[in-house]
């Protein structure tokens, strides 16, 4: 779902070009059983300077 609205990497940056912050979480792709059994959940900040606390803060 990811890739329908940021296929690439500049699409992802030009969503914080009006200042907005965002986290994106997302699970990585099951190539293995390892993978699946371990069960992931990735996220992705705008800005990698602050913590998901501190998003929390504002955003919620």
């Amino acid at each position: 779902m990811l890739d329908e609205l940021v296929p690439d990497f500049m699409k992802l940056k030009a969503l914080c070009a009006n200042g907005e912050e965002y986290v994106t979480f997302f699970e990585p792709p099951s190539i293995d059983n390892r993978i699946v059994n371990q069960y992931a959940l990735l996220s992705v900040m705008s800005d990698p300077s602050k913590t998901l606390t501190q998003w929390l803060e504002v955003y919620s």
